[in-house]
C-alpha cells in the first residue's frame, strides 16, 4: 500500500511526463476540469482535446468535428464529438495510433486531454473500443500520452486504471460505488483514502490528493491559487450563452497532410 498522504506547500504539481496516464477523479464544480486544463496547458509536445461534450473552447484554436478535418501541424488541437458513436471513437484513435513516434515517422509526442474518460466506452468498460484500449495500453512506448477525468471512475475503460501513472482525487460527493475505484488507484484502503479527502477538504474548497503510483506516495494538495488558475489549455462554455455551431464545410476546415517537420518538439511539462 501507499504511504500515508503528507500535505505539501506547493500549490501546483509537477513532473508529469508527456507519456504518462494521468487521471483526475472528480464530481461536477470539484475542480476536476480546472486542473485538466491547467495540467495540459504546460505540455510542450503536441496536444488533442477530444471535447466529448463540446462544451470548451480553446483560444486560438478552431475545433473540428471529426478526424479528417484536422490539421495536423497545429500544435494545439480541438476536435468535438459529442454524438456518443463508439465507431467513431475507436475511428479517431486508430488514426491517433498512426502518429506513434519512431517507426510512422513521427518525431514528436501527442498528448490526449478528454474530460469524461468514461465517454470512450459509453460507461461500459468491458465494451471499450479496441483502438482505444490499445492507446491507453501501448502508447506510452510510442510517444503518446493521456491526460483524463471522470466523475463516474467506475465506468472509465479498463485498461485506464491499470496503466494510469498520476491519479488525482478531489473531495466531496463521489458515488458509493467509485470510492473503492479510486481508493484502489491511490493504493489505499478505502477507509484511508476516505480520511485523506477529509484531510484535503480540510485544506480548502478545491484542495485535491495526488497519488504518484511510480513513487508509491500521496501528497495533499492546496487549491490552485489565482495566478495558477489564468493558465489553462480551454474554457468552458457558458450553456446560457451558447448555440450549437454549424460544422463547418471541407472549404472551411483546414489543409491535411502539413508537413511533421512544422510540429513542436515533444518534451515533459515542466514543473511549476
Amino acid at each position: 500500500m501507499a504511504s500515508p498522504p503528507q500535505t505539501a506547500n506547493s500549490q501546483a504539481p509537477g513532473g508529469l511526463r508527456y507519456t504518462d496516464r494521468a487521471f483526475v477523479g472528480g464530481v461536477n464544480g470539484s475542480g476536476k476540469s480546472v486542473l485538466i486544463n491547467h495540467l495540459a496547458s504546460h505540455y510542450q509536445c503536441q496536444v488533442l482535446l477530444y471535447d466529448t461534450k463540446d462544451e470548451f473552447t480553446v483560444p486560438g484554436v478552431d475545433a473540428v468535428h471529426s478526424p479528417e478535418r484536422i490539421d495536423w501541424s497545429q500544435r494545439v488541437v480541438h476536435l468535438i464529438d459529442d454524438a456518443g458513436d463508439l465507431r467513431d471513437t475507436d475511428r479517431l484513435f486508430r488514426t491517433l495510433w498512426a502518429r506513434k513516434v519512431g517507426r510512422t515517422g513521427h518525431a514528436y509526442g501527442l498528448v490526449v486531454v478528454v474530460h469524461e474518460l468514461a465517454d470512450l466506452c459509453a460507461d461500459q468498460p468491458g465494451k471499450t473500443p479496441q483502438w482505444v484500449a490499445n492507446y491507453i495500453r501501448k502508447g506510452r512506448a510510442h510517444g503518446l500520452g493521456l491526460l483524463s477525468g471522470s466523475q463516474r471512475p467506475r465506468n472509465i475503460p479498463r485498461a485506464a486504471r491499470s496503466e494510469a501513472q498520476h491519479v488525482f482525487s478531489f473531495a466531496g460527493g463521489f458515488d458509493p460505488e467509485d470510492v473503492p475505484v479510486m481508493a484502489g488507484l491511490h493504493r489505499m484502503t478505502e477507509r484511508d483514502y476516505e480520511a485523506a479527502l477529509a484531510q484535503a477538504a480540510q485544506v480548502g474548497e478545491h484542495a485535491y490528493l495526488w497519488g504518484d503510483r511510480r513513487a508509491r506516495t500521496n501528497v495533499i494538495r492546496p487549491p490552485l491559487p489565482a495566478h495558477l488558475l489564468s493558465r489553462t489549455l480551454a474554457t468552458g462554455i457558458d450553456p446560457s450563452k451558447h448555440s450549437t455551431s454549424r460544422v463547418a464545410s471541407r472549404s472551411d476546415e483546414p489543409a491535411l497532410g502539413t508537413s511533421d517537420a512544422q510540429a513542436p518538439s515533444a518534451l515533459e511539462a515542466p514543473e511549476t
